[in-house]
């Protein structure tokens, strides 16, 4: 994202109380602080264009599948993610070497992708119970020691998400 001159930037600092413009740092502040906000825009949404009734667990599991193949239908016939370069495998970011107006396509499918995913969460009752798992997942990944990936190459916890 590129940002004019009369745009505020945001920020990469911790979120607290007292700074609503800054970016959570992990996953567990963006749960407890962003997620039941997000969740709540989104019901708004929805029931501000009367879709509340449409809305059942069932329907929601329908469209996010097809919201799920739109995305992948974006990177369906991709070559391998890694090469061999000097006899090691490295992970090539082809992704980011495309067009921009595949990335947009690529980042509006995943959006309707979340969008529809909390909403299914609302519906069911369950934002707060996907905090708290969210919370906990991430304490238990920092909890646990680094691993080795098939490759013997070290996976630190934090790269686990």
């Amino acid at each position: 994202m590129e940002y004019t001159d009369n745009q505020d930037k945001p920020e990469t600092t911790t979120t607290s109380a007292n700074n609503n413009n800054a970016l959570p740092s992990s996953l567990s502040d963006f749960a407890r602080n962003n997620l039941p906000i997000l969740a709540e825009d989104i019901r708004q949404f929805a029931e501000d264009r009367l879709w509340s009734k449409y809305h059942k667990p069932r329907n929601l599991v329908m469209a996010l599948l097809g919201e799920v193949g739109e995305l992948s239908e974006i990177l369906q016939w991709e070559d391998e993610d890694w090469d061999v370069i000097d006899g090691e495998q490295h992970l090539v970011d082809k992704l980011h070497t495309s067009d921009m107006k595949r990335l947009d396509e690529l980042s509006q499918e995943l959006a309707d992708v979340s969008i529809y995913a909390i909403r299914l969460a609302t519906v069911c009752g369950l934002v707060e119970d996907l905090v708290t798992f969210l919370v906990q997942q991430e304490d238990e990944k920092q909890e646990q020691p680094s691993k080795d990936d098939d490759d013997g190459h070290i996976i630190e916890a934090k790269q686990l998400f």
